[in-house]
C-alpha cells in the first residue's frame, strides 16, 4: 500500500495470481472520497439515482478510428421513386381536378417512351371515362402509344373506331401489323389505303409512303406473294415514287430474294441518278453465281465517278474472294482503299484479310492484321485464323491463338473445334 497526505487518490495493486481481466468503477469524488481500483468496484449512482449500476470491462481498448473518406452523394434515381403516369391520375383525381388535353399528351409521350403496356392500358381506360373529345393529332399519339407498348390489340380498335384518318394514322398502324407479324392485315391495310385516299399531290408525304409501302413488301416477301410486289413496284413507278432511293433499293433487295433477276435489273436500270446506297443493294444482290458480276459493277462505279463507302469496299471484297484470279482483282481494290483512306475501317480490313486468306495470300493477309494503327477487334482476328485453317497453316494457327490470348480476345467455340479439328488430324498425320 501507497499512501500520499498529498494525493486524495488511494491506488490498491491487485496480487499478482488474479487475472489480467478487470473491471474498473468510479463515482464522482467529495474532499473525502478517493479513486479506487480493485478487482471489481461499481459505478456509485448517488448522482444518478434512476440508473441501474453500470460496469465497464477492462482493460480498455484504444478506439479504432477509420481514415477519412469523401462522401459520395447517391444518385436520385436509387432514393427517389419514379413518378408514374398512374401516380399522376390518382393524384388529380384525388385532388378533384380536371386533366387537360395537354397534360394527356405528355403523359401518353412519357408511356411511349418507357415502352410500358400496363401503363398504357390504365391511361388509355382513364382518357376514355374522361368523356374528353380527342383531336386527329391525339388519336394519333394513342395509337402510336398502343403500338409502341406492344398492344395490338387495343391499338386495332382505336384504329377502326377513329373517325378520321391521315396518313399517318396508316403509316403506324401498318408499321404495327409488321411488328406484331400480322401480314396479312399489312396487305388489306393497304388495298384500303388505296380505296379511301386519293394521293392527289404525288410528292406529298413520300418519305412516309415508302415507308408503308417496304412495310407492306416486307410482307409480301413473309407470304410469298410475289405477283403483288410486282404490282406494286407497277404503282410505284406510275406515282412517282420511284425517287425515294430506299425504296428502290429495298426493291432491288426484294426481287433477288424471290430469285427473280429480271425484276431486280428492270428496277437499277430505270433509275437515272443512281447514288452508293443504289449500287451497294445492286452488289449485294450478287450471289454465289453471279461474283464476277460483283466485281464488274464495282470498276463500273469507278468509271461514272460513284463515291465508294466502306460497304462497297465490303461487298466488293466478298466478291473477289470467290473469283479465281489469284487475288488479282483484290489487290486493286486494296489499292483503292488506300487511295481514298478506308483500309484503317474495321469492316474493310476484316475484308481484306478474309479475302487474302480465302485466296491463299497468307502473308498479305499477316501484314493487314499487324499494320493496322487501331485496335484490331475479334472479326480480324477470326478473319485470319479462319485464313490460317483453310489453308493448313496448323503452327501458326496455335501460335495465334496465343497471340490472341494475350491480347484478351477470345475466338467463338465453333472456331475452336475447327483449330481441334484440322491442327489434331494434322499432328496425328506427323
Amino acid at each position: 500500500m501507497f499512501n500520499s497526505h498529498h494525493s486524495k487518490m488511494a491506488i490498491t495493486l491487485p496480487p499478482r495470481k488474479s487475472p489480467l481481466k478487470y473491471q474498473i468503477n468510479t463515482h464522482f469524488p467529495t474532499k473525502k472520497s478517493t479513486y479506487n481500483m480493485t478487482k471489481t468496484s461499481t459505478l456509485s449512482t448517488n448522482y444518478f439515482p434512476s440508473n441501474a449500476r453500470i460496469q465497464i470491462q477492462q482493460p480498455l481498448h484504444k478506439p479504432q478510428y477509420k481514415s477519412y473518406q469523401s462522401i459520395k452523394k447517391p444518385n436520385k434515381d436509387t432514393i427517389i421513386k419514379k413518378t408514374t403516369c398512374s401516380d399522376i391520375l390518382y393524384l388529380m383525381d384525388t385532388l378533384n381536378l380536371p386533366i387537360s388535353l395537354e397534360l394527356y399528351i405528355s403523359l401518353i409521350k412519357e408511356c411511349t417512351k418507357n415502352q410500358d403496356p400496363f401503363q398504357a392500358i390504365k391511361l388509355s381506360n382513364h382518357i376514355m371515362e374522361s368523356g374528353l373529345k380527342p383531336t386527329l393529332y391525339f388519336l394519333n399519339k394513342m395509337l402510336l402509344m398502343h403500338i409502341c407498348c406492344g398492344c395490338y390489340d387495343r391499338a386495332k380498335i382505336l384504329f377502326d373506331r377513329m373517325p378520321h384518318k391521315n396518313l399517318n394514322t396508316w403509316a403506324m398502324f401498318i408499321a404495327g401489323c409488321v411488328e406484331n407479324y400480322e401480314y396479312n392485315d399489312v396487305i388489306n391495310m393497304f388495298i384500303r389505303l388505296l380505296r379511301e385516299s386519293k394521293f392527289r399531290d404525288r410528292c406529298d408525304g413520300s418519305l412516309v409512303v415508302s415507308g408503308v409501302v417496304i412495310c407492306v413488301l416486307k410482307a409480301c416477301l413473309a407470304v410469298g406473294d410475289l405477283e403483288l410486289g410486282k404490282q406494286i413496284h407497277g404503282w410505284i413507278f406510275k406515282m412517282g415514287y420511284w425517287r425515294n432511293m430506299s425504296l428502290t433499293s429495298f426493291l432491288i433487295s426484294f426481287y433477288r430474294k424471290f430469285g427473280w433477276l429480271e425484276g431486280r435489273e428492270n428496277v437499277f436500270d430505270h433509275i437515272p441518278l443512281r447514288n452508293t446506297s443504289i449500287w451497294n443493294a445492286r452488289m449485294v444482290t450478287c450471289g454465289s453465281e453471279e461474283w464476277s458480276e460483283g466485281v464488274r459493277l464495282y470498276k463500273q462505279m469507278g468509271r461514272e465517278g460513284v463515291k465508294r463507302s466502306k460497304y462497297t469496299f465490303s461487298s466488293v471484297l466478298k466478291a473477289c474472294s470467290k473469283v479465281s484470279d489469284g487475288g488479282s482483282s483484290g489487290r486493286q481494290v486494296h489499292g483503292n482503299a488506300l487511295k481514298v483512306g478506308l483500309d484503317e475501317d474495321n469492316y474493310v480490313r476484316c475484308g481484306l484479310i478474309s479475302m487474302y486468306g480465302k485466296s491463299g495470300l497468307l502473308n498479305e493477309a499477316r501484314m493487314v492484321h499487324q499494320t493496322s494503327r487501331e485496335k484490331r477487334n475479334d472479326a480480324c482476328w477470326n478473319a485470319l485464323l479462319t485464313g490460317y485453317l483453310q489453308n493448313g497453316c496448323c503452327v501458326e494457327a496455335i501460335k495465334l491463338l496465343y497471340d490472341m490470348k494475350a491480347a484478351g480476345m477470345q475466338p467463338p467455340e465453333s472456331l475452336l473445334k475447327q483449330v481441334r479439328l484440322v491442327c489434331g488430324s494434322w499432328i496425328y498425320g506427323n
